[in-house]
């Protein structure tokens, strides 16, 4: 190990937490530690959030695809808290929200049916 790494090891960083004010004092090993666990999961977890947010988007926008993009970021949310977190009441809760956003889109596909049907009846 060179000098230049030897002192990078020993660099203290000093941050304050935004919401109480306190100032904390840790070492460059620390934050490299922190850095590598924002990938963990390979980006999985990262990619997950994204889709959950723009299947919000989506269905705020209403649009039906927003719920077709919110149940495949729940699968993923599954298979991440079963398989790769041991988070079983993460898994077990997208589950639920993964069948709660078949009943919207099946819900909605019946109105769109049923507006477009009572359109086509002629009295």
């Amino acid at each position: 190990m060179n000098t230049l790494d030897q002192l990078a090891d020993r660099v203290c960083l000093v941050y304050v937490r935004p919401l109480t004010w306190d100032i904390r004092v840790t070492s460059s090993l620390e934050l490299n530690y922190t850095m590598e666990n924002i990938f963990a999961h390979y980006g999985i977890d990262w990619f997950a959030m994204a889709l959950s947010l723009y299947g919000a988007y989506l269905l705020g926008d209403k649009k039906k695809i927003g719920f077709v993009i919110f149940a495949i970021s729940n699968i993923v949310w599954v298979v991440l808290g079963a398989f790769f977190m041991s988070s079983y009441g993460m898994a077990i809760g997208n589950f639920l929200f993964l069948l709660i956003n078949v009943r919207g889109f099946i819900e909605w596909n019946k109105q769109d049916f049923e507006a477009e049907s009572g359109a086509l009846k002629i009295e």
